[in-house]
């Protein structure tokens, strides 16, 4: 999505390739590195207060919350930036 906008951005388009990179890094950023590992990081922790030492619970629930937290992260970021640094 962000690398057809940069390449089809007019000359006359307030957004220009530049600025779409800055986005995009911007946007991967969060929602694919700081928002999901500090959200598995606690779920984590937090499992592993109440699972017994040495289980492989904590493991398995941050593995098997990847898939569901994906959807909502990317389009609570989308949201930010689109009320935000994209207006």
């Amino acid at each position: 999505d962000a690398a057809w906008r940069a390449a089809h951005t007019t000359e006359a388009s307030p957004r220009s390739p530049l600025v779409e990179a800055v986005d995009t890094f911007a946007w991967q950023s969060l929602a694919s590195v700081m928002i999901p590992g500090a959200v598995i990081n606690r779920l984590v922790w937090a499992t592993g207060k109440v699972a017994p030492s040495g289980s492989k619970l904590p493991t398995v629930v941050g593995l098997a919350a990847i898939p569901l937290i994906i959807r909502p992260i990317d389009h609570g970021v989308d949201l930010l930036f689109n009320k935000t640094i994209r207006t």
